[in-house]
């Protein structure tokens, strides 16, 4: 968990940076606290005043890049209501994940880059509630309810088919011995098809489309608080 001596947040910022710099040239396994303290330019012994190990600053950093993900698109989607239909979000949501170099690490399991930090309790209950895949899946009911999706699958059913397609895609993206085919549109737009032809998308009806982005918001918006909370040391 993090230190909660936590009294110099810029100071903070710049140990995560470094670690973050640190650990996309090296990997997890060859970054060190005292390599961390020298790029951030302290002393080591001020690295442990805000994390107690070197697994809770790259935890952090984790969650901090899930974050971003996902007030990235919330503050897009505010801007344009469309982005909260089905085979809209998911290839947006996707796309932030592989756009984000941390978040595309924890999502396609890239041990040669975190190291042990990719099966670490809180790593995974990241991944498992605030993952690409765990916000699609999160808000099937809602587009169903909606009635923007199709309704005559189980929903577990459901959820699993359209994880596999967005974990595919996650894989067919970052994994160089995949051999990707060619496309006459971008991969984007092809995952946004797949899903439209999967879910069995509808048109919004009229008028709907501010509910449905009000209630899609809504979920993200608490995910997002979740996070934070993840974020905070337990007496801050």
């Amino acid at each position: 968990m993090p230190s909660p001596a936590r009294h110099d947040e810029q100071k903070a910022a710049r140990i995560l940076s470094a670690a973050q710099e640190l650990i996309l040239k090296r990997g997890y396994k060859g970054v060190t606290i005292s390599d961390i303290a020298e790029r951030a330019h302290i002393g080591k012994g001020t690295v442990y005043l805000y994390w107690q190990t070197k697994e809770d600053i790259f935890v952090e950093l984790l969650a901090n890049e899930i974050l971003t993900v996902i007030e990235v698109y919330l503050a897009e989607a505010r801007r344009q209501p469309e982005l909260t239909l089905p085979h809209r979000f998911c290839a947006h949501i996707v796309r932030a994940a592989l756009d984000r170099p941390l978040a595309r690490a924890l999502q396609t399991h890239d041990a040669e880059l975190l190291g042990i930090i990719i099966d670490h309790p809180r790593s995974q209950d990241l991944l498992h509630r605030h993952g690409a895949s765990a916000l699609i899946t999160g808000l099937l009911p809602i587009w169903r309810e909606h009635g923007v999706i199709r309704a005559d699958w189980q929903l577990d059913d459901q959820a699993y088919a359209l994880q596999v397609l967005t974990v595919g895609h996650l894989q067919m993206q970052t994994h160089p011995e995949i051999d990707r085919l060619e496309t006459a549109t971008s991969p984007d737009e092809v995952l946004s098809a797949a899903t439209e032809a999967l879910l069995g998308v509808t048109d919004v009806k009229p008028g709907g489309l501010q509910a449905l982005s009000s209630d899609v918001l809504a979920f993200l918006g608490d995910s997002a608080k979740s996070v934070r909370e993840f974020l905070l040391p337990s007496d801050r």
